[in-house]
Formats: structure tokens, sequence, C-alpha cells
């Protein structure tokens, strides 16, 4: 494989990843009733995109869902310093990275990901929102905006957490419907012709 291939797949992966993310923040967007803060919402879609995307396209998923994270925080929030944003986006997306990463040593499972269990992905969920969720109510209390419950960072990362875990939990539950039921959804595609 020559080196502008590579560099192609690359760019390619990182793009995808930014398109899906923003995609999945498009669902939450449109509902106004997910948000419980200027930037932060009780049911929080990209989250499971996040978890996925690093999975299947390891640094490449989280390079590029940290830079949809901080397109994202620059368009809700100009105002703050765009350097506050990206130290934000990268915070989060390497804890992602680096979650991911010990958890799939843990459980033993090849970059393939070749055996993972449903039952590992919702483990691997569940700390992914954990994680990202006190990871971005720490830095978040840090850049001192006042946005996450006026201060109060277990109760900033707790409404975080609870964001990503609804978020994931959608996700996952969909990923494996489709993954399950792959003959259901080719009909339904054959009806529609």
């Amino acid at each position: 494989m020559t080196i502008s291939k590579i560099l192609q797949n690359n760019l390619s992966e990182i793009g995808i990843s930014f398109l899906l993310y923003w995609v999945f923040f498009g669902f939450t967007f449109l509902i106004p009733g997910l948000q419980s803060s200027p930037i932060t919402y009780f049911v929080f879609m990209p989250a499971g995109m996040k978890l996925f995307v690093i999975l299947i396209f390891n640094w490449r998923g989280a390079l590029g869902s940290g830079i949809a994270i901080f397109s994202r925080l620059m368009l809700m929030n100009s105002v703050q310093f765009w350097s506050d944003w990206l130290l934000l986006a990268i915070a989060v997306s390497l804890a992602l990275y680096l979650l991911v990463e010990l958890m799939l040593w843990c459980f033993r499972i090849d970059p393939s990901l070749d055996g993972l269990s449903y039952y590992q992905i919702v483990i691997l969920a569940t700390l992914a929102s954990i994680c990202n969720g006190f990871v971005y109510a720490y830095t978040y209390s840090q850049l001192d905006v006042g946005y996450l419950g006026g201060g109060n960072i277990i109760h900033a990362g707790y409404l975080t957490i609870m964001g990503n875990l609804a978020g994931n939990a959608i996700f996952v539950c969909a990923a494996m419907f489709i993954l399950r039921n792959k003959e259901l959804i080719k009909v339904i595609l054959r009806l529609k012709k």
C-alpha cells in the first residue's frame, strides 16, 4: 500500500467519524427538550457513535470525533476562547481512546474486534459514559465557563454521565437490533422499491 493510499484511508476515516458525530448530534439538537444546559444534554446521541468510531477506526475515530467536538463547542459558544474548547475536545477524545484501548487489552480482544461480545460492548459503553462524564465536567469546570450545574463538578459529571448512558444505550440497542435483524432490514428495503 502506498503512502498516499494510507493517507487517503486515514483522512476518510477521520472524515467519516467527524460526519457521523454531526449526524447524531443533529438528532439531539433538533429536540430542545433533551438539552439540560447550553452545551449538555439529557440524552446525548453522539456518545455511542464516539465509542463505535474509536472501536472501528482506532485513533482516527478519536481524532475525527475530537475535531467534531471542538467544532460543536465553538458553534455553541464562540465567545469562549477557542483554545479552551480545543483543550476540552482533546481531553475527552484522548480519555475515551485510552479507555477503549485499555478495555480491549483487558478483554484480550485483537484490533479486528473478533470475539467482542454484547456484554463487553455494554461494559465499554458504561465505562465510556462515566469516563467521558467526569473528564468533560472536570475539564469544563477548570475552564471556568459556569454552565455545568453552578460549578458543582459532581452534579455536572452526573448529568453528563446520564446523558451519555442514555445516548449509548439507544445507540447500542439500535446497532444490536440492526446487526441481529439483517434479514428484516433487507425485506423492508425490498418493500420500499
